[in-house]
């Protein structure tokens, strides 16, 4: 059972997160590892001028992209990768998703490789390494 102190801590870490995900001042897009869009904060909608609703569980982020740089994207990537890298949410994460780096625990320990991408959401809210 939890004690009265880690209740209120967790309050207080709910509250931040709440406070930094809403601000308007930074634009949060999250995705789903489909590339549909999951989150879609204030910032966001003040920078780009979609409301949250219209985006949300419908389309990419390749969709609120210019579509002549997503494909001037595609065609370099697969230039440079030797493999065909199709325009739209393939051509944004492609390289992200398949690049990895050596991560070390907070003990010193090294364990295996992971993946340098953002964590996916899951059940609503995006996970933190480490957490």
């Amino acid at each position: 059972m939890p004690t009265r102190a880690h209740e209120e801590l967790l309050l207080k870490t709910g509250a931040l997160q709440h406070a930094i995900f809403n601000s308007a001042n930074f634009s949060s897009i999250a995705t789903d590892q489909k590339g549909v869009i999951q989150l879609f904060n204030v910032g966001a909608e003040r920078m780009l001028g979609y409301a949250a609703g219209d985006v949300l569980n419908r389309i990419t982020p390749a969709d609120i992209s210019d579509p002549e740089e997503v494909i001037a994207r595609a065609a370099v990537l697969s230039a440079e990768l030797g493999t065909s890298i199709t325009p739209g949410f393939e051509a944004l994460v492609f390289k992200a998703s398949r690049r990895s780096t050596r991560a070390v625990r907070s003990s010193g320990a090294s364990p295996a490789t992971a993946p340098t991408a953002p964590p996916p959401v899951r059940a609503g809210r995006a996970t933190r390494p480490g957490r």
